[in-house]
């Protein structure tokens, strides 16, 4: 089994995006974007440990191909709230991915006008068929 995370992270939607409620959500740009605490890699790294560590089990019984891409709020104080699904693949896999965004802890919050500002962002997961080991940095977090 071969899990590759892609981070797609896309603060500044056209405007409004639909929340999981079919809501719209006035989105409203900072002058800084919220970062995760060490960057991508230690973000890519918590991901692959996460996803891999559930994950094991339930690939020997039922494997997984396909892309989840999830919608997720970074509030004022930095903590992750989850919006919904743009594309899921299956409930169990689904659990394990809002597990490991909301489990990598809190954010540095996106400002606007130098003060603490709400931001939106995407995420996208996509397990390929294919060994299974650890994970290995690059531009892409691949876990194999």
């Amino acid at each position: 089994m071969k899990i590759v995370v892609t981070l797609l992270f896309l603060t500044c939607f056209a405007g409004a995006a639909i929340s999981q409620n079919k809501e719209v959500l006035v989105i409203a740009c900072g002058t800084t974007e919220a970062e995760y605490p060490g960057g991508l890699a230690a973000l890519r790294k918590h991901y692959c440990k996460v996803i891999t560590r559930a994950y094991k089990d339930i690939e020997e019984k039922n494997p997984v191909e396909g892309q989840a891409m999830i919608t997720f709020k970074i509030d004022t104080t930095g903590i992750v709230k989850i919006e919904g699904f743009k594309k899921s693949i299956r409930a169990d896999i689904d659990s394990i991915l809002v597990h490991a965004i909301i489990s990598a802890g809190p954010w540095v919050p996106a400002t606007q006008s130098g003060r603490k500002a709400i931001s939106y962002k995407m995420q996208k997961f996509t397990f390929c068929a294919g060994s299974y080991g650890s994970c290995m940095p690059s531009g892409r977090a691949v876990c194999r």
